[in-house]
């Protein structure tokens, strides 16, 4: 049986996926953005394989702060 995650990897793959969406960007054109394939980022917006490392290396690749970014603070401006 697989295991769930946790509300918080949930919430956090919910504010990614907004986050994305509010870029106006696909699967495709984020994945390509941040270097990792489009299955890696849709399981980061299901709230799996999310780590402390996985959200830096996120952050960073998109130039906004990791805090903003786990707490869903993010606007398309990144602010």
């Amino acid at each position: 049986m697989p295991a769930t995650s946790s509300p918080f990897k949930q919430q956090f793959g919910a504010h990614l996926r907004a986050y994305r969406r509010s870029l106006g960007l696909s699967q495709e054109a984020m994945a390509e953005r941040l270097d990792v394939s489009v299955q890696y980022l849709g399981r980061l917006e299901r709230g799996e394989n999310v780590s402390l490392d996985n959200i830096d290396r996120l952050a960073v690749s998109l130039g906004v702060d990791a805090r903003d970014f786990l707490m869903g603070a993010l606007t398309r401006n990144g602010h």
